[in-house]
C-alpha cells in the first residue's frame, strides 16, 4: 500500500514538473489557471492556460492560421474560436466577455458582434448559414471572420440585404488571423 502511495505521489510530482509552466502573459494579464494537473471538481487535468485580461482588450493569436470553428462550448468555455496553424490547433475559449449562457445570436459586446447569418458565395450565388464575428468601426464593419469553409463570402442580414463597408462595397469574410 505504501509503495502505491509513493508511486502515485511521485507521478503527480513529475507531472507537475513536466506540465507546469512559468509563462509571462501578454500585457497586464495574469494566469488564472495553468496547464496540467489540478484538483477541481470533475476535472483532474486542465488542457489549456487561462489568462485574465481586461474587458475589451485585444486577444493575440499564438500563431497565424485559419479559423476552423466558431461555436459554443458545452463544458464551460462559452463561445469560442478555433484556429489551425502550422504548429497545431489553438482554441480560444472564454473570449466573449460577459457571456455566461448560450444566448440566441446575434450578440454585441463593445466593437464586436457574434452572429449566425446567411453567407453567399459570390461565384455561384449559393447561400449557406454560419457563425461569424464582425469587428465594427463605428457603423461599418471593419473585418468579418468566418471559418475557412466560408472564406471570401458576402454576408446578408435578416432582411436579405448585404453587409457593406464604409465605401458601400459588399464586405467579404476572411478566415485567417495573424499572430
Amino acid at each position: 500500500m505504501l509503495k502505491k502511495i509513493v508511486i502515485i505521489s511521485l507521478s503527480i510530482f513529475i507531472c507537475s514538473i513536466v506540465f507546469g509552466q512559468n509563462l509571462n502573459p501578454p500585457g497586464n494579464w495574469s494566469i488564472i489557471s495553468d496547464y496540467g494537473p489540478r484538483n477541481v471538481a470533475n476535472s483532474w487535468f486542465h488542457y489549456g492556460i487561462d489568462y485574465a485580461g481586461s474587458e475589451g482588450e485585444s486577444i493575440k493569436a499564438v500563431e497565424s492560421g485559419n479559423i476552423f470553428i466558431i461555436d459554443w462550448d458545452q463544458n464551460g468555455g462559452g463561445f469560442y474560436i478555433g484556429i489551425e496553424g502550422t504548429i497545431g490547433y489553438w482554441t480560444y475559449l472564454h473570449t466573449f466577455s460577459g457571456i455566461k449562457d448560450k444566448h440566441p445570436l446575434p450578440m454585441m459586446s463593445g466593437n464586436w458582434e457574434l452572429r449566425n447569418t446567411t453567407l453567399e458565395k459570390p461565384a455561384n450565388g449559393n447561400n449557406y448559414t454560419g457563425n461569424i464575428i464582425i469587428l465594427w468601426s463605428g457603423n461599418y464593419p471593419q473585418k468579418v471572420l468566418s471559418i475557412s469553409d466560408y472564406s471570401s463570402y458576402w454576408i446578408k442580414d435578416s432582411s436579405g440585404n448585404y453587409l457593406l463597408d464604409s465605401s458601400g462595397n459588399k464586405i467579404t469574410t476572411q478566415s485567417t488571423v495573424s499572430a
